[in-house]
């Protein structure tokens, strides 16, 4: 059983959407609007990414630490892990199986133990993230209130319509 939420232990590598390719999206010019956009590009980014993301899963490549306080095979918090390490509560390396299976990936342990694990999406998602961002950026970049004049302001069915086939439901 996992004990407690996963704990980012390595930041996300690389990025999803270059600040030219929003502002190019968004058709800004010139660099004066440059820290607004990129405070609304990474609090996008972190809206959608990692445990408490809305996707569930995460999008670029970065590592989190979960414990399980038994051994057997453990569904991982995340679909696609590409590598896994394991502790004992010595701090002793474990031996930690990765597998895959129909609801996500899993690790299998002889003991208790901190496994360490690597994840990213595939990168056939990654366009479609990238437009989601874009659409998402723009929209709180036009709506700077949650409300105007009692009118809520939703997010475009088009955003959801991206992200809803990407999201991951723990189970």
């Amino acid at each position: 059983m996992m004990v407690g939420h996963p704990v980012r232990v390595a930041a996300p590598q690389g990025e999803l959407v270059s600040l030219g390719v929003l502002k190019d999206h968004l058709g800004v010019v010139g660099a004066h609007d440059d820290a607004r956009i990129a405070a609304l590009l990474a609090a996008a980014v972190a809206h959608l990414d990692g445990w408490r993301g809305a996707l569930g899963r995460c999008i670029l490549t970065q590592s989190w630490r979960v414990d399980y306080d038994d051994e057997g095979t453990h569904l991982l918090p995340f679909p696609e892990v590409s590598a896994v390490t394991a502790v004992d509560a010595t701090g002793a390396a474990v031996t930690a199986v990765l597998s895959q299976g129909a609801r996500g990936s899993y690790v299998t342990l002889e003991v208790p133990a901190t496994v360490t694990l690597t994840a990213a999406i595939g990168a056939d998602a990654l366009p479609i993230l990238r437009a989601a961002v874009c659409m998402l950026v723009g929209h709180w970049s036009e709506q700077r209130a949650a409300v105007i004049g009692g009118t809520a302001n939703e997010m475009p069915l088009s955003f959801q319509a991206l992200i809803g086939t990407l999201r991951w439901v723990r189970s």
